[in-house]
C-alpha cells in the first residue's frame, strides 16, 4: 500500500516542481534583491509593492510550474531497469555511471517530495504552537503599569493618532516589547 502511494505520479511531479522551484526561487529573489536596490529608500510603499509581488509570484510559478511538468501516467524507472540494463549493453554506452545515477535520482524523486511535505506540516505545526504560546501571553504572568506609565503610554497613543489606545500590560515572561493581537491589541 505504501509502496503504491509513493510511486504515485503526484509525488514524482510535486518533486520535480520542487526542484525547479530551487532556480525559479532564486530568481524571484534575484529580481527583488535588484528591484530592491534600484527604488529608493523612501519609496517605502512602492518597495513593499515589489516585495508582495515577489511573494506572490513565489506562490503562482510553483503552481504553474506543476501543471506545466504534470505527467499523468508516470511509472518509477525501477520498473523499467531490466529494459534500461538491456538499452545500456546494447548501445555500449560511455556514460553508463550517469545512466544509473539519474535512475537512482528519479527513484529518489517521490521520498524527497514526502520529507519536504513532512517538513511542511512539523513547521507550521510549530508555528501554530508558537502562535497559541504568544495569544497566552496577555493572560498569564503579567502585571498591570504604573499610574505614569499608562499615561505617558496614552500620551504616545495621542501622538501617533490612534483613535483607542492598546491595552498596556508588563509581562512577566518577556523581555522585549510587543505587541499582541488584532483585534483587541495589547
Amino acid at each position: 500500500m505504501m509502496e503504491s502511494f509513493i510511486t504515485s505520479p503526484q509525488w514524482y511531479n510535486l518533486a520535480l516542481t520542487l526542484i525547479h522551484f530551487i532556480w525559479q526561487g532564486g530568481l524571484i529573489a534575484l529580481a527583488l534583491k535588484l528591484l530592491l536596490t534600484l527604488t529608493p529608500y523612501h519609496k517605502a510603499q512602492l518597495r513593499y509593492t515589489w516585495a508582495t509581488l515577489a511573494m506572490v509570484a513565489s506562490l503562482i510559478v510553483p503552481i504553474a510550474t506543476f501543471v506545466a511538468v504534470y505527467q499523468p501516467n508516470y511509472e518509477p524507472i525501477s520498473y523499467f531497469a531490466g529494459d534500461i540494463a538491456a538499452i545500456i549493453s546494447t548501445q555500449n554506452l560511455a556514460n553508463n555511471d550517469t545512466i544509473a545515477w539519474y535512475q537512482e535520482i528519479f527513484d529518489v524523486l517521490p521520498y524527497i517530495s514526502l520529507l519536504w511535505i513532512t517538513t511542511v506540516c512539523l513547521l507550521a505545526s510549530k508555528l501554530l504552537i508558537e502562535l497559541y504560546n504568544v495569544n497566552r501571553l496577555p493572560n498569564s504572568a503579567v502585571i498591570a503599569p504604573t499610574a505614569e506609565l499608562s499615561e505617558r503610554f496614552e500620551l504616545l497613543s495621542a501622538k501617533v493618532g490612534l483613535n483607542k489606545a492598546p491595552r498596556l500590560l508588563i509581562s512577566l515572561k518577556t523581555e522585549v516589547p510587543m505587541a499582541i493581537g488584532w483585534l483587541k491589541p495589547v
